[in-house]
């Protein structure tokens, strides 16, 4: 839908319908309903009525913002996280954020009581018992495995360097 509003193709509803297999009213709906809650549409009826022009109710219009999601190949979901992180100078959390979005949680509850004992484990080891958002804790793994990779990576220069014949 996003992309047929950037192409202009009129009502997104109308032009869908006639397409070879239509989707379903009530999926062209949803899609239009999340375009609108995450800001990437905007009722036209309201631009029009802060301008005294009489337009259909029901019609939207693109705005910046979905301007700026229409080029990103992700969900919108995701791109609006995206250009936030980057207006909010926290780019590389949002994106890291954004990429663990893209997989199941390894903080997801299984069926097996001894693995969600263990994972229950390592989750207050690693943050201790204070309560975080699933997101918060993805990027706390993360920032703790890319440190961890980079101090073995430091160590191994070093020994590299003190071991080399040129030292």
């Amino acid at each position: 839908c996003l992309q047929l509003k950037v192409l202009r193709f009129g009502d997104v509803r109308s032009f869908l319908e006639e397409a070879i297999e239509p989707p379903k009213p009530n999926a062209v709906q949803s899609a239009l309903d999340t375009l609108e809650e995450v800001g990437a549409l905007a009722p036209l009826q309201q631009v029009a009525q802060s301008q005294g022009v009489s337009i259909d109710a029901g019609e939207q219009m693109l705005t910046p913002l979905g301007i700026h999601l229409a080029n990103f190949p992700v969900d919108v979901r995701i791109g609006k996280l995206m250009i936030y992180g980057s207006v909010f100078g926290c780019l590389s959390s949002a994106v890291t954020v954004a990429a663990c979005l893209s997989y199941k949680s390894p903080f997801a509850l299984s069926d097996d009581s001894e693995h969600r004992r263990q994972l229950q484990a390592l989750t207050e080891k690693i943050f201790g018992s204070r309560q975080q958002s699933d997101h918060l804790m993805m990027l706390a793994a993360f920032d703790a495995w890319w440190n961890a990779d980079v101090n073995h990576h430091r160590k191994r220069q070093s020994r590299q360097a003190v071991n080399s014949p040129a030292s």
